[in-house]
């Protein structure tokens, strides 16, 4: 994808992702409340379904979405400051995006069942207990966390030594960590708010323009408009 046509794409890609992202886990929130446990959830799922299956298909949509076009910043990094970060993280990132799909059917799909088949409490609690033994979960969750958290973070510094991305990107990729382990609806916002913060800059810069020219021709369309 290293054409325009392949960057344009890529770009649109990290975009599309980045949303889909944060709306699947601000959905989650919103669905789940302050349910904790597992039948608690299940209740929770039972009452909302439609919100948790939309979460449940953005979820899919930002791994499958953020995969290719992370694999292309990847192919991209060049051989500059800031290139091997950018080719790990990105490595990693990409790898985190592999789990958190399989990562999301895990999740969602067993809570849908759950709530559609009227699951006992009991044998819910037991299949979820159970599955905290099951090695491949396991990989999965580790998988996941090492890409979103390690792997974003050496992405973005590796992108801001590139100069390919002002360094408000990678505090908003810290902020974005930061929201998405912290339980709530608020941070739940900041998040989304974050992962778009975060990767609109990444995109601009894969479309050949800078995040800060279009901030500036913004703000002189604004005081046109006011004038």
């Amino acid at each position: 994808m290293n054409t325009p046509t392949g960057q344009r794409a890529a770009a649109a890609l990290l975009l599309v992702g980045a949303v889909a992202f944060g709306a699947a886990d601000l959905l989650r929130r919103v669905v789940t409340g302050d349910a904790t446990t597992s039948t608690a959830i299940t209740r929770a799922v039972a009452d909302r379904t439609g919100l948790w299956n939309v979460a449940a298909v953005l979820a899919v949509v930002a791994a499958l979405a953020l995969l290719p076009a992370l694999s292309h910043l990847v192919s991209a990094a060049g051989s500059g400051s800031g290139a091997r970060l950018t080719r790990i993280g990105g490595l990693l990132a990409a790898a985190g995006m592999v789990a958190s799909a399989g990562h999301a059917a895990a999740f969602y799909g067993p809570y849908s069942a759950y709530a559609a088949a009227g699951t006992a409490a009991s044998d819910i609690t037991a299949l979820d207990t159970a599955t905290e033994g099951v090695p491949v979960l396991a990989l999965l969750i580790v998988l996941f966390l090492l890409g979103l958290v390690v792997g974003q973070i050496l992405l973005f510094i590796g992108l801001r030594r590139a100069r390919r991305v002002p360094v408000w990107a990678v505090i908003a990729v810290v902020v974005e960590i930061v929201a998405g382990s912290t339980g709530g609806i608020v941070p739940g916002v900041v998040g989304l708010v974050a992962w778009v913060a975060a990767y609109l800059p990444v995109a601009l810069a894969l479309r050949g323009s800078r995040a800060s020219d279009h901030l500036a021709t913004a703000a002189i369309a604004l005081k046109t408009s006011r004038a």
